[in-house]
């Protein structure tokens, strides 16, 4: 009975269709009779926001029930791959993956990144060969929290350089596990276009999960 939708500003759609009368479908939240994002994504938090930082959403948002039964969670992550400049590594905003609540209340309560529990990438190892990431471990309080989300960068590195990092597909859900890839641009005309990471986080937290799922000794055991 909703349509839940992204653009190319970083914004967040909640469109009500849950009327029988298709003339009473519209905007579920509006000021001064013009239609209101539920969320806009930006890599900053309050009054530094504008244009230039926010994050574009070119994929599917994935809709599931809230933890509680209170609403659902929003997810999705941002960054584009569609236009000439895209391709480059150097200069880009730094792009993220948002888990936000909704709430499902008659009048929208506006939030922004200070009310989401932040998750980070702290580390980048390799193991057998292979390369992995370390992220958090922060615990999520939802009578203080409207979801989390994670910025596509490594922080365990000074300075930090997101690469161009983003998030172009759609993210699957499964068992309360988030799984998706990230894309990370080359523009050596010799690479195959770049490369990625494939990341699976706690759904409801964004946390890291409390159990390995890679075989890292190829011994056909995930511990």
């Amino acid at each position: 009975d909703f349509i839940v939708v992204g653009d190319l500003f970083g914004h967040v759609w909640k469109i009500d269709i849950s009327s029988t009368n298709k003339l009473n479908w519209g905007f579920s939240s509006t000021a001064n009779s013009s239609p209101q994002p539920f969320y806009s994504a930006s890599a900053c938090s309050g009054e530094s926001c504008d244009t230039s930082n926010s994050q574009p959403i070119t994929s599917k948002i994935q809709v599931r029930r809230h933890p509680t039964s209170a609403g659902y969670l929003l997810f999705f992550g941002t960054g584009k791959y569609l236009e000439k400049g895209d391709s480059s590594a150097n200069d880009q905003t730094t792009q993220s993956f948002y888990a936000l609540w909704d709430q499902a209340e008659n009048s929208l309560t506006s939030f922004d990144r200070s009310n989401l529990l932040k998750q980070e990438i702290i580390k980048e190892v390799t193991v057998s060969g292979s390369d992995f990431r370390v992220t958090t471990a922060n615990t999520i309080d939802w009578s203080t929290h409207k979801g989390w989300y994670i910025d596509l960068v490594n922080t365990g590195v000074t300075p930090t350089d997101n690469l161009g990092e983003r998030q172009v597909n759609d993210a699957i859900i499964i068992n309360g596990k988030l799984i998706f890839t990230t894309l990370v641009p080359s523009d050596n005309p010799c690479d195959f276009g770049g490369s990625s990471w494939l990341m699976e986080l706690d759904a409801y937290s964004g946390s890291r999960l409390e159990q390995s799922f890679f075989d890292l000794d190829n011994n056909n055991v995930v511990n």
